[in-house]
């Protein structure tokens, strides 16, 4: 019996040897269950001891899912076999020690020096994701160094790997003057990369893509190609591209029009964790487009877009104007101000304005005419028509600020001439009284008379009475100014 024990081993090392270690492929420990597990490092360990480079790699790996010994001594020896490996030449190990000196911290780990000696052998022998990482570590490790990151990059995807060649589609696409330090932004460079990781069917790729044709950035737009590019990547679950899908289903952007398939998209992607699916599923279901209006629905889906802070502030700023209006929930000014508040601290104009309301009016918070101009005047000046609407009136009855009817002429011109109907009949008031500029019925009658076009029966009013001191040819000059600002705006 101890004859045979010596050759049943043989046989067992020769099948580990045959099948599996000195396999092309290793085997991936981390499919394995944790009884197989267990049965494989049995079976490993003598043939690491021995001193097996594939063994040792496996043998290490296998030490980050073994139970019974305390995590950081697994993590230690796990990097001790590894490294045995590496040490002999072993590509998938140099691979390894190189990401654990790249990503790790602690036990000497976290040098990047150290890191690009282990990936430049491994590159050496032909590995495609190392020469990446390379390039990865020069261009995102202070001191940066482009010049050599490109060219690390490059290999990796000329290599082939798909990763290698989105990221350089980025650089290239890329208008931050950090890499514009190295080599000037192209467009077309950036196409060329993306399209050799599209053709790999890398998600990123297909999006980065398709962002391009959508944008007609680097290459001809063309909506359909952009559609083709975004439905590729929405089919692999990229959360992005369904969005993307969706809006093109939504607005016949590429594709018929179709607003089942847009509603359809667009909620798999919110449903997804995508904020600004979120946000549109929530304004679809307040507006009731392509849907049926549903204001708890809209409340429910703006919140998930506002709890994430989705850039441009909108889902707050709905959710302010729905508590504001007690829509889909119960009326709460003081969750309205919550809602503007976190809208205007990330940048949101018109809550700015709507902020200032609650200010003014007195809503959820003390009435505050000071803080009420303040926040209509960064309005204004971020070019918002309501905003500027505001700080006219504000001028002009002297709320919050000394009265000042230059500066609310000022104002409200700038918002009359954007098509403001309230702007443009105050307008015509200081006009009829000289107030703030000199006394011009002409003008007056003009400003009267574009508002009460749309609609706004007080100025039709405040028309006629001037009718009354102006002279037949007045009249015909300011109906004239009149026609000719409305046909420049677009109005009849």
């Amino acid at each position: 019996m101890k004859r045979l024990i010596p050759i049943i081993l043989a046989l067992v090392v020769l099948h580990f040897m045959s099948a599996s270690v000195y396999a092309d492929e290793l085997p991936d420990v981390f499919a394995l269950d944790r009884e197989e597990q267990k049965k494989a490092f049995e079976k490993f360990k003598p043939l690491a001891e021995q001193g097996d480079a594939k063994a040792q790699y496996v043998f290490g790996l296998l030490h980050f899912g073994l139970e019974g010994m305390e995590y950081n001594k697994r993590k230690t020896e796990a990097y001790k076999w590894i490294r045995l490996a590496a040490e002999q030449g072993l590509v998938k190990a140099q691979f390894e020690v190189g990401m654990q000196y790249d990503l790790f911290s602690g036990g000497g780990l976290n040098n990047k020096e150290e890191a690009i000696k282990w990936y430049k052998l491994a590159a050496q022998q032909g590995h495609v994701i190392a020469p990446y990482k390379i390039g990865n570590i020069y261009i995102s490790t202070v001191p940066v160094d482009f010049k050599e990151g490109i060219k690390w990059l490059k290999i990796s995807a000329e290599l082939g790997y798909a990763t290698a060649q989105y990221r350089l589609g980025q650089l290239y696409a890329s208008g931050k003057p950090y890499i514009q330090d190295y080599f000037v932004q192209d467009y077309k460079e950036a196409v060329k990369w993306f399209k050799m990781a599209a053709r790999q069917k890398d998600v990123t790729g297909q999006v980065e893509l398709g962002y391009m044709y959508l944008k007609g950035t680097g290459v001809r737009q063309d909506f359909k190609e952009a559609f083709k590019l975004f439905k590729l990547a929405a089919e692999q679950g990229a959360l992005e591209a369904q969005y993307e899908l969706g809006d093109a289903y939504y607005f016949g952007r590429g594709v018929t029009q179709d607003y089942k398939e847009a509603f359809k998209w667009i909620m798999e992607s919110a449903e997804g964790g995508h904020a600004p699916a979120q946000l549109d599923l929530g304004i679809m279901y307040l507006k009731g487009k392509a849907i049926t209006k549903n204001y708890k629905e809209a409340v429910k889906w703006l919140k998930k877009s506002a709890d994430q802070m989705y850039s441009g502030a909108r889902a707050q700023y709905y959710l302010g104007l729905l508590y504001e209006d007690g829509i889909g929930v119960t009326q709460d000014y003081e969750e309205a101000v919550k809602w503007f508040k976190m809208a205007v601290k990330y940048g949101h104009d018109q809550a700015l304005e709507s902020l200032g309301n609650m200010y003014l009016n007195g809503q959820g918070v003390l009435q505050d005419y000071q803080e009420a101009f303040k926040l209509f005047k960064n309005s204004a000046e971020r070019g918002y028509v309501h905003g500027q609407g505001k700080l006219g009136f504000m001028y002009k009855e002297g709320k919050g600020v000394a009265q000042d009817y230059k500066e609310a002429v000022k104002w409200l011109k700038l918002a009359a001439e954007q098509g403001l109907n309230i702007a443009q009949s105050s307008l015509a008031f200081l006009y009829i009284d000289g107030k703030g500029v000199l006394q011009n019925y002409i003008q007056a009658h003009k400003w009267s008379n574009i508002a009460g076009a749309a609609g706004n029966k007080n100025a039709l009013e405040l028309r006629e009475l001037i009718e009354q001191k102006m002279t037949s040819d007045q009249i015909a000059e300011a109906q004239k100014l009149a026609r000719k600002w409305m046909e420049e705006h677009g109005e009849k």
